[in-house]
């Protein structure tokens, strides 16, 4: 009984060990310096190493337990075509504290909103984009006003 018991313990070891090298993560920083808090849209460039991750949909942004809307674009790869380099477009403040999912058993969440537009009367329009609303002015470049949906 005592061999079957370190034969299992050895096999979990195993089969734990072999399931880490599977799948990967990190933190993402995000440097800045202005102190706002509302959702904004953000870019971050992802490097990977070889043979790490060859799927873009298995790459994924959380902030605690909860997955983060993103656009995953292949930016380099390597010779073997796995991922190299990666940028990652997604909506979220910058004070969070954000982490990078990544390789085999990862699986980015399709988020089916479509990208609404309401306009106002006033020439301001309203972008929502399932996980944000951006309101605009009409004599403005950039989003005068965010939030998260």
């Amino acid at each position: 009984m005592p061999g079957r018991k370190l034969s299992f313990c050895c096999l979990f070891f195993l089969l734990l060990t072999s399931l880490t090298l599977l799948a990967g993560s990190f933190d993402l920083k995000v440097n800045d310096i202005s102190g706002f808090d509302a959702p904004w849209p953000m870019v971050a460039s992802l490097a990977f190493h070889e043979r790490e991750v060859k799927d873009p949909s298995s790459i994924r942004i959380v902030s605690g337990n909860r997955e983060i809307p993103s656009q995953i674009d292949v930016a380099a790869t390597w010779r073997d075509g796995s991922i190299r380099w990666a940028l990652a477009g997604f909506t979220a403040s910058p004070q969070g504290k954000y982490k990078v999912e990544f390789g085999q058993g990862v699986k980015r969440k399709q988020f089916p909103e479509p990208l609404k537009v309401n306009r106002q009367t006033d020439g301001s329009f309203t972008v929502e984009t399932g996980a944000a609303a951006y309101r605009f002015d009409n004599d403005k470049l950039l989003p005068e006003k965010a939030w998260l949906i």
